[in-house]
C-alpha cells in the first residue's frame, strides 16, 4: 500500500512537471518566471541548489533590500518567516530565530562573507555598527535552526550570512543620500572596478539618527568605510584581501535606551581559494567606552568610573571538498580562534578555540541525498563539545523536495557571563555593596532540533516553503543573587521546549506584480510545561511589489502577536515587574521612480505608517525601550 502511495505521488508530480514545461513553451519571451535554479552557500559551506540544502534556509536578494525601503538590516529581516526582530532604539535592534529575541539576544550567529561578527563580550550583534552599507549587500542567507555542525559555538538558533557584492558586481559608482524624521540622515558611496585580473571595491558611509523619544538627542552618529581587493590567479584559483573601519557614537540598549557608547572597530580579512580548497584568516578589534551609571540605572549617590574594554579576535580556518562524482562529496575543515580582552570591569583573558568538522553528502540515487556531519570544538576552560547533524532530502521530481533533519548546537558562555569583576557600593560610612562576579565553571547552553521541510516552485510562478520544528533547550545561563543579596553571578539553570512552523510563499501575479505572504507559529514552554509568554505565538507578513515603466512600489504589513514581558525596573535595589504588550501591525511602504535609463531614482518610504499602539498608547517592542514612531524618508540614488 505504501509503495502504491509513493507511486501515485510521483505520477502526480510528473504530470505537473509536464504541465509546467507546456506553460513555459507557451510563454517564451515573457520576463515572468522565477529562476529555476536558486543557489545558496551557507547551508553546506558550498554552493548547492536551495532545494538540496540540509536545513531550512531563506534568501533575501539585493532587490528585496532595495525595494523594502529599510534603512537597516534588522528592518529587512522582519519580512522573513520565523525571524524575530525587537527594535529597542533608533540604533539598536535584536534579532533571533524561532523565539528568544529580546534585549541581549545571544543565540544567533551572524557572518559577513563567512566572517563572524558575533560579539564575544556581550554575545550580541551590533547590527548598525557593521562595517558595510546596505548597497554593499548582494544577498542575505538565513539558516533557521541549529548550525553548530559547520559553524561551531553560537550558531545556536540559526545563522545569518550577509554576502557582499564582488568588485565586478559593484562596477561603477553608486551614491545615496537619504533623510527623514527624527534627524535621520544617511549618505553612502560605493565604487568598484577592475584592472585586468585585479578587481577592487571601495565603499564608505555616514549616518546620523536622533532618538525616537528625544528627537534632539543622538542615537547614532558616525562613519564607516570598507575596501576589497580580489585577484584572479587562474581559472580555478583566486585571492582576496578586504578590511574596514567603524567610528561612531551609538545608543546601546542595556537596561535603558539612553546609553551612548563610543564605538571603534577595525578588521582585516584574507581569503584564498584553489579549486575545492578554501582558506580564510581575519583579525578584528573593537573598543568601547560607556557610562556605567546610566547603563545600569545606578542612583546618583553611587560613584563609578566610566567603563572601557578592548577585545581582539584572530581567526583562521580552512576547508577541503572532495568530490565523489555522482555519489556525493566529503568536506573536512579546521578552525582556530583566539579572543583577547582587556577591561576595567572584567577579568582580562585570552581564550583559545580549536575545532574541526567533517560533512558527508551521499547520493545513492539521483532523487535522494543523505547528509551527515559532526564538529568538535574545544575552548579553554570548557569540555570538548560535539555537534552532530543528520538530514535526508528527497526530490521525487524536479522543483519538489522534502527534508527531514536532526541537528544540535551550543552557545558558549560570554565574557560577561564568565569573567566580570565589578563591585557596586554606597559611599562610607554606610558602605553597602553588591559584587558581580564571573563563573568559569559554566557549561554551554545546548539545543537539539527535529525538522521537517518542503520546498517547491509551481509553474515557476509560485515559490512555496513549509518548515516544521520541535526543539529542546537546556543549561540556560542565567544571573543569580546570593542568599544575602550581596553577590550576583551566573549559573546554568532551566530548560525549554519549542514547537512550531513557518509557511512562506511568493507569487508572480504578472510580469510587473508580485505578492508575498508568510506565517510563523511558535509555542515555547519552560521546564514546568508552562507557556513562556515573553515570545509571540503568531506572526505573519503580507505584501506586494510592483515594477512598471520606471515606477516601483512595495508594501509590507508585519503582524506580531502579544507578549507578557518581565523586565528590570531598578538595578539598585533590584526590582522587576511584568507587563502585557499587545499585538501590533507595522506597515512599511516605498514608492520610487527611476529615470535617465534607471541611473537615477527618487524614492519616498514610510515605516510604521499605521502608527499602531500596544503599550502605554504607543508601539513598544520591549517595556523599557524607546517607542517605535511613524517615520517618513526621502532618498535620491545615482548609479553609473
Amino acid at each position: 500500500m505504501i509503495s502504491t502511495l509513493i507511486l501515485s505521488i510521483s505520477l502526480l508530480f510528473a504530470q505537473q512537471e509536464i504541465e509546467e514545461k507546456a506553460l513555459l513553451e507557451e510563454s517564451k519571451g515573457e520576463a515572468l518566471f522565477f529562476s529555476v535554479e536558486e543557489f545558496v552557500t551557507t547551508a553546506g559551506r558550498m554552493e548547492q541548489r536551495i532545494e538540496e540544502a540540509p536545513v531550512a534556509i531563506t534568501v533575501i536578494t539585493e532587490e528585496d533590500i532595495r525595494y523594502s525601503g529599510a534603512n537597516s538590516i534588522p528592518e529587512v529581516l522582519r519580512a522573513v518567516a520565523g525571524v524575530d526582530v525587537v527594535t529597542l532604539t533608533a540604533f539598536d535592534s535584536e534579532v533571533n530565530v524561532r523565539g528568544f529575541s529580546r534585549p541581549w539576544a545571544n543565540k544567533l550567529l551572524v557572518l559577513i562573507d563567512g566572517r563572524s561578527v558575533y560579539e564575544d563580550f556581550f554575545g550580541i550583534t551590533a547590527w548598525n555598527a557593521l562595517p558595510i552599507q546596505l548597497g554593499d549587500i548582494k544577498k542575505i542567507e538565513i539558516i533557521k535552526g541549529p548550525g553548530s555542525v559547520l559553524y561551531g559555538a553560537n550558531a545556536y538558533s540559526g545563522v545569518v550570512n550577509i554576502i557582499t557584492k564582488s568588485p565586478e558586481e559593484s562596477k561603477g559608482v553608486a551614491a545615496l543620500l537619504a533623510g527623514g524624521q527624527f534627524n535621520h540622515y544617511i549618505a553612502s558611496l560605493i565604487h568598484g572596478g577592475k584592472f585586468g585580473d585585479l578587481g577592487y571595491t571601495i565603499s564608505g558611509g555616514w549616518e546620523q539618527a536622533g532618538r525616537f523619544s528625544e528627537h534632539d538627542e543622538i542615537s547614532l552618529k558616525g562613519a564607516k568605510a570598507r575596501g576589497q581587493l580580489k585577484y584572479k590567479i587562474s581559472d580555478n584559483s583566486s585571492a582576496s584581501l578586504d578590511g574596514g573601519v567603524v567610528d561612531n557614537k551609538c545608543e546601546q540598549f542595556i537596561y535603558s535606551p539612553d546609553v551612548l557608547i563610543d564605538n571603534n572597530e577595525g578588521y582585516i580579512k584574507a581569503n584564498y581559494n584553489y579549486s575545492n580548497l578554501k582558506a580564510q584568516a581575519f583579525w578584528r578589534e573593537r573598543s568601547l567606552r560607556y557610562d556605567v551609571m546610566k547603563a545600569f540605572r545606578f542612583p546618583s549617590f553611587i560613584n563609578m568610573e566610566p567603563g572601557w574594554l578592548i577585545y581582539d579576535t584572530f581567526d583562521i580556518e580552512a576547508q577541503q571538498l572532495f568530490n565523489l562524482g555522482d555519489f556525493g562529496n566529503i568536506m573536512a575543515g579546521l578552525n582556530y580562534r583566539l579572543v583577547t580582552l582587556e577591561s576595567n570591569y572584567l577579568i582580562s583573558k585570552d581564550i583559545n578555540l580549536y575545532a574541526g568538522f567533517l560533512q558527508y553528502e551521499l547520493k545513492p540515487i539521483q532523487s535522494l541525498i543523505l547528509n551527515a556531519g559532526v564538529r568538535l570544538d574545544k575552548q579553554d576552560y570548557m569540555k570538548l563539545n560535539t555537534s552532530p547533524r543528520g538530514a535526508v532530502i528527497f526530490t521525487p521530481v524536479k522543483n519538489h523536495s522534502f527534508r527531514a533533519s536532526i541537528s544540535t548546537a551550543f552557545r558558549n558562555p560570554t565574557f560577561i557571563d564568565a569573567y566580570p569583576d565589578i563591585t557596586i557600593s554606597t559611599p562610607p560610612p554606610f558602605a553597602i555593596g553588591i559584587t558581580v562576579t564571573g563563573n568559569e565553571d559554566l557549561k554551554p547552553e545546548r539545543i537539539i532540533s527535529y525538522d521537517l521541510g518542503y520546498h517547491t516552485t509551481f509553474f515557476q510562478r509560485l515559490k512555496a516553503t513549509l518548515d516544521l520544528f520541535y526543539y529542546e533547550m537546556s543549561h540556560f545561563i542565567l544571573p543569580l543573587g546570593s542568599e544575602f543579596g550581596d553577590e550576583i553571578y551566573s549559573i546554568n539553570s532551566g530548560t525549554a521546549k519549542g514547537i512550531g512552523g513557518e509557511i512562506g510563499s511568493e507569487y508572480l501575479i504578472t510580469s510587473w506584480l508580485k505578492g508575498i505572504f508568510n506565517y510563523s507559529y511558535q509555542w515555547i514552554t519552560d521546564e514546568n510545561e508552562k507557556q513562556n509568554e515573553a515570545y509571540p505565538v503568531n506572526k505573519f507578513n503580507v505584501g506586494a511589489r510592483l515594477k512598471v515603466s520606471g515606477l516601483s512600489a512595495n508594501i509590507l504589513a508585519n503582524y506580531v502577536g502579544s507578549i507578557r514581558e518581565e523586565y528590570l525596573v531598578s538595578s539598585f535595589p533590584f526590582i522587576k515587574r511584568k507587563d502585557l504588550l499587545g499585538d501590533y501591525v507595522i506597515l512599511n511602504a516605498r514608492v520610487g521612480y527611476s529615470f535617465l535609463n534607471e541611473q537615477m531614482e527618487i524614492a519616498l518610504s514610510g515605516q510604521n505608517l499605521l502608527n499602531d499602539t500596544n503599550f502605554k498608547g504607543k508601539l513598544y517592542n520591549y517595556p523599557t525601550s524607546d517607542p517605535i514612531p511613524l517615520r517618513v524618508f526621502v532618498s535620491i540614488s545615482v548609479k553609473f
